[in-house]
């Protein structure tokens, strides 16, 4: 499925009913049906969304997608279909979602949807006013933001859910939508309408390219085992509110609402504040909190915020403090609402529930509510406490009759009581009864990216919490953790009711809580469908050390579970491609599963999105904008690198114009031409990332240069294979020329190492050891210094570093450190060191690699970090490289060096994966240290090498017709071709 070709001719037209549009968010089913007289040859169905899509054949989900594109056009897939079809009717059915926002791994774009069934290369149906269209109405409005940058949380009444949408009747013809101002909530959920053409074929034909990348195989994955069932119950003081009611009646606008609070006793208490929109937060008349208040324009017209999302500037820390007097307490809340948000939630920290009397008035007998009212003339910016809620037209909010909607948050008020379950108790056949108030925990076994599944029995309006999460602490899947929120609300119909979300879920484990539910909910299937690449051509290791092979196997793991048409960060973090974490895991995925293509698309997604002034955005596809300038450069070396696997010229003569301007831009923010980068916060926001330890990152920074020169070396290799010999050298002069200018600014004679950083015309306090790496990964460290800084900062015995970075510990910086000691030739320290870190986090429970791992710190299982992070996956290249001994000696893998390290091992077994075939290998080490290697290759090739002169004289190779001993040559120079 890779290199598509979009059908010919397209037919097929852009739909949608838009009146949708005026959501942040919206759900429609699509159907059509048709019938065929015998089975075909072959059936394709290409198809795409905006945003996303589900593909139902027949009552069959077979497809999810798409992938999110860097530019204005859309993905199309093209879904093989055969296998589902029968003679007669058929049923396609599609479920599209579309965000109508800027999302971390999407770009906002117009709604709409397209599809067209190819029967043995022809027409036969396709997108166009004859589908039928269906308004998801059982999606809830208004929906809390799951994390910053991602859609929504679900909460579904499946009250409203068209049971069996995707084989049913379609009775009444299709409709055509109604007018603004019809309530469609009035008309039967099962009258399907006529959906507009928003884009003719003509026109929408340039939205459409075929998907470099598709997810092409859907697998099931059941859940492992239930470790834990429980109870819960609410310990903490809680208050929640929204204006849901309020907004569908008057529209967006600033709304108010004010309770009192009773305490017996003058205190302090903290709490903590949950709210995605704009707000001010009074007690007692005092301002305690606002967030996102823009002040009134001076000669403008006053605008609320509107649908627009708040940026992570625009939020504040949800912890505060309140000053409670003796007494009754006024509280007002002031808030911009639209169409999305979902209000506020106060949980307190340390006061039991209860505690608090929460009333209307301030008066014992009144009712458990707000007083609500809005919207305002007022700005938010100018509201004061001196409003008078009950003098305008409010409504009453009762607490009892409005349970909190962000359940997430609201669930952290609870405890949860948990009984360990013995194993084997219950299989994935079996069904569980649940009760009200109790949960039941499913566990997957590692961290997936993809869409549970689950099929439920229970009374018409009971509710169902389910809390996807990686992470399970004390028996509590967390429902909120790390700004996310990870728990779906469904509203059971009475029927069997099946959930699916939209969108994927990053999940290990699934929790059901029963909430005011009526008697039993019965649980008849949950599993999980999890999109995946075809696999063709898969790498293989093995050797005699259990440690590293078990080391390999959890990179495959989370490599597995961070692709998708891109490289993700991790599947409960961003969701999204990030340049500095894309670099690593291409270069694993390159040994694990062959994948060059998908490298080739990820640079080619990022080239796509270069800024008009040469800087590249470091998270691509992406609505938002998150530019580092160190991942910037990044993108050099990830290039150079891919190009010495792969040898690909036209990839080359297509991406060395980006790199150029790139450069050059770099130049022009440098403090002078041909000179070092200088504090480039004023313009970014934030100095450089490098790593997450504190690193002085201020002025002239050394990390930073440090990569600029890689990359700028880089370039200049680049630049030779292009046949660009002034690139090369003007390239290769800049590097030398920052390099020697950072040596004199930041080199401490005294101690022999580099500071970080250079500012207020002097040389700054600090000396980190990544300064230090990262100098001598960039060339700034002169060769006759490198052993003494190597002996400052580590050791030949674990813990191997005299200084980590503690809690702030990672695998990401560890690829940059191995890069720096395989290329000093420290090859059986480097690979001890591995063995050590993702050793030591695998005895402590990981079975995908960690966001954070401090090999000597205490209960690093119980961390509340991501416990899939794709930048973790560097071994499998170094494995590969540097213990099997097999890297490429010029761009692509036709010649290659072969510098195995017996010493760490007696024997290895290897399958590397190359654009052109695969190199099978074997040695291992016999009595008296003789090295004897098999290598065999399907297609030609060059091997040079490299091996420890003690067994270089006796070493026995065994070799295929395919192979060529060439004569050994230094390559101390150009280390995996980068270093």
């Amino acid at each position: 499925m890779i290199n598509l070709t979009l059908p010919d001719p397209i037919v097929g037209q852009w739909i949608w009913l838009s009146e949708t549009n005026l959501n942040q968010e919206s759900h429609q089913f699509y159907r059509r049906d048709f019938s065929i007289d015998e089975m075909p040859g072959k059936a394709e169905m290409w198809i795409t969304a905006r945003t996303a899509f589900h593909l139902f054949i027949n009552g069959q989900h077979c497809a999810s997608g798409p992938t999110a594109n860097p530019g204005e056009s859309s993905y199309v897939y093209c879904v093989n279909i055969n296998y589902l079809l029968q003679v007669g009717n058929n049923q396609i059915a599609v479920q599209v979602f579309n965000a109508n926002a800027p999302l971390t791994g999407f770009r906002k774009k117009h709604s709409g949807f397209w599809a067209q069934l190819q029967i043995n290369d022809q027409p036969l149906v396709w997108s166009d006013e004859n589908w039928k269209c269906l308004i998801a109405d059982c999606y809830v409005y208004p929906g809390t933001i799951q994390a910053l940058g991602a859609t929504s949380v679900e909460i579904v009444d499946f009250r409203r859910f068209p049971h069996n949408w995707q084989q049913m009747e379609l009775g009444g013809g299709p409709q055509t939508a109604s007018t603004d101002g019809e309530r469609r909530r009035s008309i039967p959920k099962t009258i399907w309408y006529r959906p507009e053409i928003i884009l003719n074929e003509e026109k929408g034909r340039k939205l459409l390219e075929p998907a470099p990348n598709p997810n092409d195989i859907i697998e099931t994955c059941s859940w492992d085992k239930i470790p834990y069932t429980g109870s819960v119950r609410q310990i903490r003081q809680l208050l929640w509110l929204n204006f849901a009611n309020l907004c569908k009646k008057s529209g967006p606008g600033i709304y108010i609402a004010e309770t009192y609070l009773y305490s017996d006793k003058e205190c302090q208490q903290s709490i903590e504040c949950f709210c995605d929109r704009p707000y001010k937060f009074f007690l007692n008349d005092n301002l305690v909190a606002e967030q996102a208040v823009k002040p009134v324009p001076v000669h403008a017209p006053a605008q609320n915020r509107g649908d627009r999302r708040l940026s992570m500037d625009d939020y504040r820390p949800t912890t505060m403090e309140l000053s409670l007097r003796k007494g009754w307490n006024r509280v007002m809340w002031a808030q911009d609402c639209a169409s999305h948000g979902a209000g506020m939630t106060i949980v307190w920290v340390d006061t039991p529930n209860g505690s608090l009397q929460i009333r209307r008035q301030a008066m014992e007998k009144s009712s458990e509510s707000w007083s609500q009212a809005g919207p305002l003339k007022t700005p938010l910016s100018l509201v004061r406490p001196n409003i008078e809620v009950e003098r305008l037209n409010f409504q009453e909010f009762l607490l009892e009759d409005n349970p909190a909607w962000d359940v997430s948050v609201a669930l952290l008020a609870y405890n949860f009581s948990a009984q360990k379950q013995p194993p084997g108790r219950m299989t994935s056949e079996s069904s569980f009864a649940l009760m009200d108030k109790n949960f039941i925990v499913y566990d997957f076994g590692r961290t997936l990216y993809g869409f549970p599944h689950l099929q439920v029995t229970g009374a018409e309006g009971d509710s169902l919490a389910v809390v996807c999460s990686e992470h399970c602490i004390n028996g509590e899947v967390l429902p909120y953790s790390e700004g996310r929120r990870n728990t779906t609300t469904l509203i059971l119909s009475g029927k069997k009711d099946a959930w699916m979300p939209a969108t994927p879920r990053g999940f290990r484990y699934i929790m059901l809580l029963g909430s005011n539910l009526k008697g039993k909910v019965i649980v008849d299937t949950i599993h999980a469908r999890i999109p995946n690449r075809e696999i063709t051509t898969h790498g293989e290791f093995t050797c005699a050390d259990k440690v590293l092979n078990d080391i390999w196997d959890a990179g495959s793991q989370t490599l597995s579970s961070t692709i998708r048409g891109s490289f993700l960060d991790a599947p409960c973090r961003e969701q999204a491609q990030y340049i500095s974490d894309a670099m690593i895991q291409s270069w694993a995925a390159c040994h694990l599963f062959g994948d060059f293509s998908l490298t080739t698309s990820s640079l080619q997604t990022f080239a796509r999105t270069q800024l008009e002034t040469g800087e590249l955005n470091s998270v691509s596809p992406s609505g938002l904008f998150q530019t580092i300038p160190d991942c910037s450069l990044l993108w050099v070396i990830w290039l150079r690198r891919h190009f010495m696997y792969t040898g690909d010229r036209k990839l080359l003569q297509e991406l060395f114009p980006v790199v150029i301007k790139l450069l050059d831009y770099y130049d022009h923010l440098a403090v002078r031409h041909n000179g070092p980068l200088g504090d480039l916060y004023n313009l970014y926001g934030i100095h450089c990332f490098l790593d997450y330890d504190d690193i002085d990152r201020e002025g002239i920074c050394v990390g930073l240069n440090a990569i600029y020169c890689h990359a700028l070396t880089c370039a200049s290799r680049l630049a030779k294979e292009n046949d660009q010999q002034v690139f090369a050298e003007e390239f290769q002069r800049r590097a030398a020329l920052i390099a020697s200018q950072i040596r004199e600014l930041t080199w401490c004679e005294e101690h022999g190492v580099f500071v970080d950083s250079y500012h207020h015309a002097e040389m700054s306090k600090t000396c980190s050891w990544q300064t230090n790496v990262l100098a001598i990964y960039g060339g700034i460290a002169l060769p006759q210094d490198y052993e003494h800084i190597w002996e400052t900062f580590f050791l030949d015995e674990p813990p191997y570093e005299r200084y980590n970075s503690g809690d702030y510990n990672n695998p990401y910086f560890k690829f940059f450190l191995l890069e720096v000691a395989f290329a000093l030739g420290k090859t059986s320290w480097a690979l001890r060191f591995i063995r050590y870190y993702w050793g030591k986090m695998l005895a402590a429970g990981a079975v995908t690699w960690w966001e954070l791992f401090n090999p000597e710190g205490l209960d690093q299982n119980l961390r509340i970090v991501s416990k899939c992070q794709g930048y973790g996956v560097a071994p499998n290249g170094f494995l590969i490289s540097d213990l099997v001994g097999i890297r490429p000696s010029e761009p692509g893998m036709s010649r290659v060096i072969f510098n195995p390290c017996p010493q760490a091992c007696t024997w290895v077994k290897a399958a590397v994966p190359t654009p052109y075939g695969r190199i099978n290998i074997e040695w291992k080490v016999k009595s008296g240290n003789t090295l004897e290697a098999n290598i065999s290759a399907n297609y030609p090739l060059e091997i040079i090498p490299i091996l420890d002169p003690d067994m270089a004289e006796s070493a026995e190779f065994k070799i295929s017709e395919e192979i060529t001993i060439l004569t050994p040559v230094d390559d101390s120079d150009d280390h995996n071709g980068e270093t």
